[in-house]
């Protein structure tokens, strides 16, 4: 047994220890934010959403996301410098100052809890996509009851929707998007859940076999760029600039370019990978 003064001196160093650790944190975003070009901003987004962001065969970037964030900081006079992160880092990175700006898919409140959205650019709609042995299948709803799987990826909402529901049975959850495709191409799971122009551009470009189920399983999917919520005047200027960029038809004809002809094309995942 610690007699009293010994567990004084425990508690002591144990406060010692996380006030040390506190200062390490305060002075690695201090000097994260000093090393940062006012010219520059820092954009977070993942980058296995096509046609949203990818990796071309040049193993650059591109993709609607890419050429929407090299408009907005063409329009604000800034340079643009994009980072391609795991979904379930993002907001952690725009928290300690990583990036001032992140893409983090569709706008939700628990999101909004935590960071400040710009007006929405993109306006979509949720499918399901399905092997061709399920070509017959119309609605998600289809699968209660059944052994089929839905692959989803970690931190996204998808997982509360199927919960919702009642198809957490039928839940199969991977790290990070790449796993999911792997895993559908790799019948280890027979259906995605997905963006509809993600859809639509996989089975125009990539995988005519693909089938989309009918059924829109979430309509009117808003999604947004965000910040920090005490950048207030970042998210000024952002907001200025995206509502501007969609007033005069900007994003509309990079969505419409990305959407309507046959850009350079990532590769997915096959059983071969």
């Amino acid at each position: 047994m610690l007699s009293e003064f010994q567990r004084f001196l425990l508690s002591v160093l144990i406060l010692m220890v996380f006030f040390f650790m506190g200062q390490f944190v305060v002075r690695w975003v201090q000097t994260a934010e000093t090393q940062k070009p006012d010219d520059t901003l820092t954009v977070g987004l993942i980058d296995d959403t096509p046609p949203f962001c990818f990796y071309n065969d040049q193993n650059k970037l591109a993709g609607i996301n890419i050429d929407f964030a090299k408009a907005i900081g063409e329009r604000m006079g800034k340079k643009v410098h994009v980072e391609s992160v795991s979904f379930n880092r993002l907001i952690s990175g725009l928290m300690t100052r990583q990036y001032d700006i992140v893409s983090i898919g569709s706008i939700t409140s628990h999101r909004a809890k935590v960071v400040r959205y710009i007006t929405p650019h993109l306006t979509s709609a949720d499918v399901l996509i399905v092997h061709p042995k399920l070509a017959n299948v119309h609605s998600i709803s289809e699968f209660k009851g059944k052994p089929w799987r839905i692959g989803v990826y970690n931190g996204t909402s998808y997982i509360q929707l199927l919960k919702d529901l009642g198809l957490s049975q039928n839940t199969v959850i991977y790290p990070n998007q790449r796993d999911v495709f792997l895993a559908f191409y790799k019948h280890r799971c027979d259906a995605i859940i997905m963006n509809e122009d993600v859809a639509t551009y996989i089975q125009q470009h990539l995988d005519p076999s693909m089938v989309i189920v009918p059924e829109r399983i979430r309509k009117d999917r808003h999604y947004a760029l965000a910040v920090r919520k005490e950048d207030l005047r970042l998210w000024r200027e952002l907001d200025e600039t995206v509502r501007a960029l969609l007033a005069d038809g900007t994003f509309d004809r990079i969505r419409h370019r990305w959407l309507s002809t046959t850009p350079v094309e990532p590769e997915l995942p096959h059983a071969k990978s």
